[in-house]
This record gives structure tokens, C-alpha cells and sequence, in this order.
């Protein structure tokens, strides 16, 4: 266990209000899932996620760039 503060990725801040199931989704506020990558194209399409691995890379899949 890590108690170095700058050692964050995959810890998320604890949500407010817990749901065992989600209806028509909401859009998840910054930072609260702060892991989570959207991979957009010039034209602000979403082109695939990933998942931050560090402060530098993010891991996706093969497919998102083939």
C-alpha cells in the first residue's frame, strides 16, 4: 500500500450516493473516475477508451489505432 499522495491512479474519490444499477446513465463529473481516458480523433469523435497506467501512458486496445 502506497501512502505516497502522488500515487492516485485507480483510486478514485469515494462517490456520494451508491447505485447497484444505473438507468439511462449519467455523465461521470471530472476527476471521479480519474483513470478513465476517452481517445477523441480531429473531429471530437470518441475513438476508443483506455485506462491511465501512470502519469504518462495510457493502455487501449490494438484495435482503437489498427
Amino acid at each position: 500500500q502506497h501512502n505516497d499522495p502522488r500515487c492516485s491512479c485507480g483510486k478514485r474519490q469515494k462517490a456520494k450516493i451508491v447505485s447497484s444499477r444505473i438507468i439511462n446513465g449519467t455523465e461521470a463529473p471530472p476527476e471521479h473516475w480519474p483513470w478513465v481516458v476517452g481517445i477523441y480523433d480531429s473531429t471530437d469523435t470518441l475513438v476508443c477508451g483506455g485506462s491511465l497506467i501512470n502519469e504518462e501512458y495510457v493502455v487501449t486496445a490494438e484495435h482503437c489505432f489498427a
